[in-house]
C-alpha cells in the first residue's frame, strides 16, 4: 500500500472508530488518545446519566460526528508531508461519521434507555399518538416510584405507558369525573382533552386503597383510557414496571418535544 493510500485508509478507519486509523500510520500515541477519549465520553455519559434529557442526546450525537471528522482529518492530513492526500477525501469521511453514533446507541441501550412509539391516544394531550418516548429502565434501581410519574410497564405482553396517580397506602376515588386522592381533590396539572365525553364507569370508581407493591395508574386522556379504574385492569405490580419515561419527541411534530425529568 502506498503512503498516500495508507493515509486515506487511516482516515476512513478513524472516521468509523476515532483513533483506530492512527495505528495504521504508526501514530500509536495519537491513536490511543483518540480511542481513549471516544470510549471515555461514552462511559462517562452513561454513568452520569447525561442522556436523561432529549437535547443532551442530540448534542452528544452532533459532538461525536464532529469528533470523528477531526479524528479522520488528524489521521489523514497530519503531519504535513508530500504523501498527504487531497482534502477532497474529507467528503468521503463525512458519511462514515454516522457509524460512531451507532456505537453511541449501543452504549445508550446498555445504559438502560429504551425507545417506544406510542400507538394510542390514552395519554393525550401529554403524549400523542405517534410520539416517541424514551424510558430509563435503570431509574428505579436508585429511586422509588412516586405519584405523577409517567411509567412504561408490561401488561398482557404489551408495553404500555400511563401515569402513576396513587402509590401503596393511598386511597383514590372518582366521583362524577372528579378524582380524589386521600380525601383531597386530585391536582392533575394538565389540560384535559375536550373531544370526548367521559363514560360513567370511568367517571366514578372506588374508593380504592392501593396495596403494597402495586400502583394505581391512569391515562391522561381520562375519558378513553383503559387503566386502573377498571376492575379487570387493576393496579400495576411493581415487578411489571419497565422504567420511567424521561422525555417525548416527535420528528414530524417538534412542538411535542418535552422532558419529564428535570434532574438526572
Amino acid at each position: 500500500m502506498t503512503p498516500k493510500r495508507k493515509r486515506i485508509t487511516a482516515g476512513i478507519l478513524s472516521a468509523v472508530l476515532p483513533g483506530s486509523g492512527h495505528f495504521l500510520v504508526a501514530r500509536k500515541r495519537a491513536g490511543i488518545f483518540w480511542v481513549a477519549a471516544f470510549l471515555l465520553f461514552l462511559v462517562l455519559s452513561s454513568l452520569v446519566r447525561f442522556w436523561t434529557h432529549y437535547y443532551s442526546l442530540i448534542a452528544s450525537a452532533w459532538f461525536l460526528m464532529f469528533f470523528s471528522i477531526f479524528a479522520a482529518h488528524d489521521a489523514s492530513f497530519r503531519p504535513k508531508s508530500e504523501n498527504r492526500p487531497s482534502r477532497f477525501w474529507l467528503f468521503l469521511f463525512v458519511p462514515l461519521v454516522f457509524i460512531p453514533t451507532q456505537l453511541m446507541q449501543v452504549a445508550w441501550w446498555l445504559g438502560g434507555y429504551r425507545l417506544y412509539i406510542v400507538p394510542s391516544t390514552s395519554m393525550q394531550p401529554t403524549i400523542t399518538m405517534g410520539d416517541r418516548i424514551v424510558a430509563d429502565s435503570h431509574y428505579f434501581r436508585n429511586h422509588s416510584v412516586e405519584q405523577r410519574q409517567i411509567l412504561v410497564f408490561k401488561k398482557e405482553g404489551l408495553f404500555i405507558v400511563k401515569r402513576v396517580e396513587a402509590v401503596p397506602g393511598d386511597v383514590i376515588e372518582g366521583k362524577a369525573g372528579t378524582f380524589y386522592l386521600n380525601g383531597r381533590e386530585l391536582d392533575e396539572g394538565f389540560e384535559k382533552p375536550t373531544e370526548y365525553s367521559t363514560a360513567q364507569f370511568l367517571a366514578a370508581f372506588g374508593p380504592i386503597k392501593v396495596p403494597p407493591g402495586e400502583y394505581f395508574v391512569l391515562g391522561d386522556n381520562r375519558s378513553v383510557s383503559r387503566d386502573s379504574r377498571q376492575p379487570d385492569y387493576g393496579n400495576i405490580p411493581a415487578n411489571h414496571i419497565v422504567g420511567r419515561v424521561l422525555y417525548v419527541f416527535n420528528p414530524l411534530e417538534p412542538t411535542h418535544n418535552k422532558n419529564f425529568v428535570q434532574k438526572p
